[in-house]
């Protein structure tokens, strides 16, 4: 239970780092400049894709913009602290997963998703565990 308690407030002191980042960038990105420059970047393409030239015969490749679902993080924190989902999301992080995410993120999610459906996650330990406040 300690170590799990322990863990927690490092993942909570992380998260508020990321927040803190976050209001960085807000205050350092002109919301004019953001709206006209880097928004059209994200927004991702159209339906027709993209061709990267300069890889070998060319590819094509189908950017969907951001999403955060490419982002094994958010994914991975979801599968510690036992966040479910419905069905229409979880189908979303499942093709982000598989269509965008690089394979060692995509292995890495596959593992701890076995582990903790071995052992449970936060969400399992606290419902088990009602008597811990601390969690």
């Amino acid at each position: 239970e300690e170590a799990l308690v322990v863990l927690l407030w490092e993942v909570f002191d992380r998260l508020e780092g990321f927040s803190v980042t976050l209001r960085e960038v807000y205050a350092l990105v002109h919301p004019r400049v953001f709206y006209d420059v880097y928004r059209p970047l994200l927004s991702g393409f159209d339906k027709k894709g993209l061709l990267l030239e300069g890889v070998e015969g060319g590819k094509e490749v189908y950017p969907k913009g951001p999403s955060a679902g490419q982002s094994a993080l958010f994914v991975l924190l979801d599968l510690f602290l036992g966040v479910r989902h419905i069905d229409s999301a979880k189908a979303f992080q499942e093709e982000m997963a598989a269509v965008y995410m690089p394979a060692p993120h995509r292995l890495l999610l596959q593992d701890v998703g076995a582990r903790v459906h071995s052992v449970g996650s936060v969400a399992d330990f606290v419902a088990a565990h009602p008597h811990c406040p601390e969690v």
